[in-house]
């Protein structure tokens, strides 16, 4: 049935369906992600874009939805509109047909420890027969405990994607081989307990083809000068290591679009804008997480040249830059969807005002004080995903982010620093999921009628303060999940039912179907 089902497909979701046999079992895929590598492997097709209007992510996106809708992959995880698609997944059965459907049809191979085994067992059986692993696909997936010399790969290799990788050396022994110089696609994942710095070998600046290259788990990871040479580059994806030491001849990609790196990376001061000024600024969609410095301030690296940047990830060292970046008169604020804004001077953010242009700002993170006199006026309406942290509010949030129309995940962090916290009558209409983490000073939380009636999900962490949960959460009936985390036994106890006793607090919290303690603290008056 699953080979019927596939066999209707129209011819462009086939190659797309089978590529995600390539991911281990079990994998939530991020949707992001798996768009990124379905257009650098060219499995999203420039005439289609070109006769609809729409950009390859949104075509992509559109491969995905269908995938989805023919109930062939499943939704792992929605974003934070509650509509979006964050992760996927496949089960197994249909796993399995895209393993065997792909090495079928030389789309690509799996190299797992179930197919290394399977071939030792065929060699023990036919001893006049030479055991080898080489492949004639274009495209190979080595899973963990696997390896494969790069001899046995096909010369012209275009896909090398590598899961929970070991050793180090891996990496260089395959940047450094000649089947791999046709390559489009090197997604490199490192077992996270073992490697803890990565040099990327000088040869990867041969891989002139490459369009996306992913390196995970790597610890500290050095770029070489050479990647400036790779032309083609499209994603860069280096989010998920500790310190990626940079070189500015990164800016010499003419089709970088995204630029992933980790929270807080700097850019080496010393070079001209003039030098290693990109090519073309209007392809950048994504550059996140860097630091504003020197470097980025003096070059003019946001200019008003990034017309198509959406999602943007900044950290700050003083509040002047701050005021620097949001009054740039090159600066397009009401383009971005996706705005990350973290300072490291404990003077915080005194001026949030221009944010205000955002007009689509979907999703904004502020990481950092917000000054006595400001307010959060300066929140977009447009917002779905507003997260404070480390904030410190003396004004009751609720009263300004409940009137927000689009809301539909709210974090605050340590983000407030009074007593009570009160939710107003018919406040927060479309929220789905809220985080209410380390408001250490709040001992009395307030809904009031008919507040958050579509709320799904809440998650109560590290507030010691408060004795109870509200009244009024009986009556949110959507409400499928409580997560409490690292909060005080007395807390805990008028929600649990123990030895066949509900606490008092357990009506409130009966319609709830999924209840979750951890890390649970002693009461107030426990400690001896």
């Amino acid at each position: 049935m699953i080979a019927l089902s596939y066999h209707d497909f129209p011819y462009f979701l086939k190659p797309c369906f089978l590529y995600l046999g390539s991911f281990p079992e079990d994998l939530e895929i991020p949707r992001r992600i798996l768009i990124q590598l379905w257009i650098a492997e060219g499995l999203v097709t420039e005439p289609i874009i070109t006769a609809s209007g729409q950009t390859m992510e949104e075509i992509a996106d559109q491969y995905l939805r269908e995938l989805i809708d023919r109930c062939m992959v499943q939704v792992g995880s929605k974003d934070y509109t509650g509509v979006g698609v964050k992760t996927c997944r496949v089960q197994h059965l249909m796993r399995d047909f895209c393993v065997s459907k792909a090495r079928e049809d030389n789309f690509s191979e799996v190299i797992r420890q179930e197919e290394i085994r399977n071939r030792m067992e065929r060699f023990r059986t036919f001893s006049n027969q030479q055991l080898t692993l080489q492949t004639k696909t274009r495209r190979i997936a080595i899973h963990a405990g696997c390896d494969l010399d790069p001899s046995q790969m096909h010369p012209c290799l275009r896909s090398l994607l590598c899961f929970d990788v070991s050793s180090p050396t891996s990496l260089v022994k395959y940047v450094r081989s000649k089947n791999l110089r046709l390559l489009r696609v090197l997604e490199f994942g490192f077992n996270r307990s073992t490697v803890h710095n990565c040099k990327v070998p000088t040869e990867i600046g041969d891989l002139i083809h490459l369009m996306y290259f992913g390196l995970r788990y790597a610890g500290k990871v050095k770029l070489p000068s050479s990647i400036g040479n790779l032309r083609n580059l499209d994603t860069v994806n280096l989010r998920d290591n500790a310190e990626v030491v940079l070189k500015v001849e990164i800016f010499r990609l003419k089709r970088l679009k995204h630029l992933l790196l980790p929270f807080g990376t700097s850019f080496p001061n010393g070079y001209s804008w003039a030098t290693y000024a990109l090519s073309d600024p209007g392809q950048i969609q994504t550059f996140k997480y860097v630091s504003f410095g020197k470097f980025l301030l003096k070059n003019k690296i946001f200019s008003h040249e990034m017309a198509n940047l959406r999602n943007l990830g900044v950290q700050f060292e003083s509040n002047g830059d701050v005021r620097s970046f949001l009054s740039s008169p090159n600066f397009r604020l009401a383009m971005f969807q996706s705005l990350h804004m973290s300072i490291l001077s404990s003077t915080g953010f005194s001026s949030l005002h221009p944010l205000s242009q955002c007009v689509i700002l979907s999703k904004l993170f502020l990481d950092g004080k917000i000054s006595r006199g400001e307010s959060l006026g300066f929140l977009p309406r447009s917002l779905t995903k507003p997260i404070l942290r480390d904030s410190g509010l003396r004004d009751d949030p609720m009263a300004v982010l409940e009137r927000l129309p689009n809301l539909r995940f709210l974090g605050l962090h340590n983000a407030y620093t009074r007593t009570e916290l009160i939710c107003s009558a018919e406040g927060f209409q479309r929220l789905e999921t809220l985080q209410l983490f380390s408001l250490e000073e709040v001992t009395k939380w307030e809904l009031m009628e008919f507040s958050m009636p579509n709320l799904k999900r809440l998650h109560i962490k590290h507030m010691l303060e408060l004795t109870m949960i509200p009244e009024e959460l009986r009556n949110i009936t959507s409400l499928r999940e409580l997560k409490i985390t690292d909060m005080r036994r007395s807390f805990e106890d008028r929600i649990r039912v123990k030895d066949g006793i509900e606490g008092v607090d357990f009506y409130k919290g009966s319609h709830v179907s999924s209840i979750s303690f951890s890390w649970t603290l002693p009461s107030r008056y426990q400690y001896y």
